[in-house]
């Protein structure tokens, strides 16, 4: 009960963020700006700002949601999805394309906010907006390794890395189990699938 208020509150917090970032940076700072100014300047440290924010959001999920996964999976490679999901699919497909250029640039702006600025300002600037975006999430990523590696200096805990070993040992050994079994399924059914063939060019 207590985790799950947790959750709430957290997954509340989460939204709130969101709200307040699309408040100060898609309202009250939205306006044309030439590239290096300090409008662009501000939009620049909001791209990273989001990001960097994002990097910890979408790490608290997995802890929170696919514990297991989260304790075997090397934290490399968490780290590199999560910067690859954040720059790829929430900068560059959600941001960058749906809402800048699809949403806004090409429809909402010319027919009924004709007035207001456009989100991009030509290539320069959206490579520009993904590039810091991507320092953003690095930088995140950075940050969590910086203080995994602290704790584990100042508080070093052999039995929990002892488990963590045998937990991945343990899912290896799962893996191949279950990669076998897969393999032999596909053996039977190309066999299901080739019988008839070979009966019909049997009888001929």
């Amino acid at each position: 009960m207590v985790k799950k208020l947790k959750r709430k509150t957290v997954n509340l917090l989460i939204v709130l963020f969101n709200i307040l970032f699309l408040l100060i940076w898609g309202v009250l700072a939205w306006g044309e700006s030439e590239l290096w100014s300090f409008l662009w300047t501000f939009d620049a440290v909001g791209h990273f700002a989001f990001c960097f924010v994002w990097g910890f959001i979408f790490l608290y999920w997995i802890k929170t949601y696919w514990r297991g996964a989260y304790v075997v999976v090397p934290k490399w490679a968490w780290a590199l999805t999560i910067i690859a999901f954040v720059t790829t699919v929430i900068e560059v497909i959600v941001w960058e394309i749906l809402i800048e250029w699809l949403l806004w640039d090409s429809w909402l702006q010319p027919a009924y906010f004709h007035w207001l600025a456009k989100a991009q300002k030509g290539s320069e600037d959206t490579i520009l907006d993904i590039v810091v975006s991507l320092l953003g999430a690095v930088f995140a990523m950075l940050a969590w390794w910086a203080s995994r590696k602290f704790y584990a200096w100042k508080w070093p805990n052999e039995d929990v890395e002892e488990e963590i070993e045998e937990a991945r040992e343990r899912n290896e050994v799962f893996a191949e189990e279950i990669n076998a079994m897969q393999k032999e399924h596909r053996k039977q059914v190309i066999a299901k699938i080739k019988a008839p063939w070979e009966k019909l060019f049997t009888q001929e």
